[in-house]
């Protein structure tokens, strides 16, 4: 198994066919996520590795006056920092993601969008504790079980 910290995006209301210029409208605000993949199950299908009870936490809360920029994005094991990075290495905006995905579904109040690995992620196992940390969010820590 492995954990990636990324910016996770909160719809704030029914978005179908959104444009760009317009999706930061339909975005309620933005929390931690932590994703969580056992790697060694990834293959074409990639929900087989992604899809496991307790896979992919995200929190503590929502923050609703966050504009993504630089602002760091930490990944911590065992309370050992282990991945930092920024979010200014997103590869696509939040607005671009909602305006895209609206594209191809119809996307509800309380979906969420995680806005993809800013860095490398980082094995993990049973037993382990994780911490996802972004600036001007906070901080998500949890266990990680079976």
């Amino acid at each position: 198994m492995a954990f990636e910290p990324e910016l996770a995006v909160v719809v704030g209301q029914r978005a179908r066919n959104v444009g760009i210029a317009e999706a930061g409208r339909y975005i309620a605000g933005y929390t931690c996520a932590n994703d969580v993949t056992a790697v060694d199950l990834l293959d074409a299908n990639f929900n087989k590795g992604k899809s496991y009870d307790t896979f992919t936490p995200v929190g503590p809360w929502l923050v609703t006056d966050f504009q993504p920029g630089n602002q760091g994005i930490y990944g911590y094991l065992n309370g050992k920092k282990v991945i930092a990075s920024s979010l200014a290495n997103l590869y696509r905006s939040a607005e671009y993601l909602l305006s895209y995905l609206s594209s191809i579904m119809t996307l509800e109040p309380g979906d969420l969008i995680l806005t993809g690995a800013t860095s490398r992620y980082s094995p993990i196992k049973t037993g382990d504790n994780v911490a996802v940390k972004i600036e001007g969010i906070g901080e998500l820590t949890n266990p990680v079980i079976a």
